[in-house]
């Protein structure tokens, strides 16, 4: 069926909580770098990535703000989903 998002690789579920789901300029300053982790985090392609990603962002910058952990759960909500 045309237009069925069920049908669509590229469709996403929009998911609209009142909560904050970004990665903070604080955590990550450098705003290349920021955009690559946010690339990352949205193109997973399984539960193992997904993980591996934030297991990384601790590595590197410490502790997972809030806000962090907040987008990982709302990726994982669009992702079961799909």
């Amino acid at each position: 069926m045309e237009g069925d998002p069920q049908l669509d690789e590229n469709w996403s579920p929009v998911i609209r909580i009142p909560t904050t789901a970004r990665i903070p300029e604080e955590y990550i300053r450098d705003s290349a770098l920021r955009l690559s982790f946010y690339r990352r985090l949205s193109n997973f392609d399984n539960q193992v990535q997904l993980e591996s990603v934030l297991a990384e962002m601790i590595d590197r910058f410490g502790k997972l703000p809030h806000e962090i952990i907040n987008l990982a759960n709302i990726l994982k909500v669009k992702e079961k989903c799909k």
